[in-house]
């Protein structure tokens, strides 16, 4: 039910498309043109110290297969998650999903080869 929760929220704030982290396909690593979006919302977690934030991890099921995109997803949310704690943000108040290609949140193939990030 928490997955289910996380996912509906992860879609809903993908149309913003400050909360998503673009990923190349095939790659998990954090490219320095994402790296903007991290330091943002650092920022905002540090003015807000309650403040959680979920991870969502998909991939895009034009490419690779099933298996390889659900640790491909799951890799990209655990590199967005070490990016945060390097900058301080402390591991209990961050919480991870991914779903591989189960979901899509794009129509759009590198759309889907992100995380969102939803801070609450």
């Amino acid at each position: 039910a928490a997955a289910k929760e996380a996912c509906d929220k992860a879609l809903e704030a993908s149309k913003n498309a400050n909360n998503d982290i673009y990923f190349a396909i095939g790659k998990s690593e954090i490219t320095s043109a994402q790296q903007a979006k991290i330091n943002k919302l650092v920022k905002k977690l540090n003015q807000n110290p309650e403040a959680k934030v979920t991870l969502c991890g998909f991939a895009d099921k034009s490419t690779g297969n099933p298996e390889r995109n659900m640790i491909l997803s799951q890799d990209r949310v655990n590199e967005v998650a070490k990016a945060l704690e390097a900058k301080g943000i402390s591991s209990d108040r961050i919480v991870t999903y991914w779903f591989g290609d189960t979901v899509s949140v794009s129509d759009i193939a590198y759309k889907n080869r992100v995380c969102v990030t939803v801070s609450e």
